[in-house]
């Protein structure tokens, strides 16, 4: 894929995509235009007479019962990982992470498996705290739901969106074209109005309104250095983070 055919990226990169420029192998087709949403806890703001700041929040007794997070064996063992102080891409510990996950069990009311999910419990009083997308927390909060949206100190779940091109396709000038007015400044700020998630072209974020979402959220680099961004896991490790989710789950 050459670069010459996307007149308008930004050679700066947004700090995230800075970070994990790494993680991209050199032969890799994807385009530098991912996108991060982030699963990080956001609180019912009727619960709260505070933003909480830390990830504990959701092991706190006074919300027992009205906690949630996403029915998902690796995105829970990450959760646990982050909230014992471990590297979600090298856990060296999982026995602590059993543990820190078997004491959030009795707090939790259900578990949310899509964004329309998330938002009728939210809407019905059903939670106090719990994960989301930063994406799905933007829309949320466009749409009124009285909820916001925190990062933890102790950090916080992320990836990368690619857009990519397969060698075969038929149809390259098309997808060029398209990938080219995606990552267009002008259409990712109307873009970003309705939910988007966060860009890594640095010119695209910097076009959105200062009242933005993902600019008053995600710009600030204190913030993006808190999040642990996911990395490829083996299937060995996805098969016993789902083994030990089915466990948990299955003993509440």
């Amino acid at each position: 894929m050459s670069p010459r055919r996307f007149p308008r990226p930004s050679k700066a990169l947004h700090p995230h995509r800075q970070q994990n420029r790494s993680q991209q192998p050199a032969n890799d087709p994807t385009y530098n235009a991912p996108k991060r949403p982030i699963n990080i806890h956001k609180e019912n703001t009727q619960a709260f007479e505070e933003a909480p700041t830390s990830i504990e929040v959701f092991w706190d007794s006074a919300h027992a019962g009205k906690v949630s997070i996403r029915d998902d064996a690796l995105e829970a063992v990450q959760f646990a990982a982050i909230a014992t102080d471990q590297d979600i891409n090298d856990i060296a510990d999982m026995d602590a992470v059993k543990s820190k996950l078997t004491a959030l069990m009795p707090q939790i009311k259900t578990y949310w498996g899509s964004e329309n999910d998330w938002n009728q419990f939210m809407a019905a009083g059903d939670l106090e705290v719990a994960t989301i997308w930063s994406g799905s927390a933007s829309r949320s909060m466009s749409a009124g739901l009285p909820v916001e949206f925190v990062v933890p100190s102790e950090g916080a779940i992320g990836w990368l969106d690619g857009l990519s091109i397969p060698v075969s396709s038929t149809k390259q000038d098309a997808a060029h074209a398209f990938i080219n007015w995606i990552i267009d400044p002008a259409f990712y700020v109307k873009w970003a109005a309705d939910g988007a998630p966060a860009s890594a072209n640095a010119k695209a974020a910097a076009a959105l309104p200062d009242d933005a979402f993902n600019k008053r959220i995600l710009s600030d680099p204190e913030v993006v250095a808190r999040v642990q961004f996911q990395r490829p896991v083996s299937d060995e490790n996805r098969e016993a983070y789902l083994a030990l989710w089915q466990e948990l789950k299955a003993a509440q």
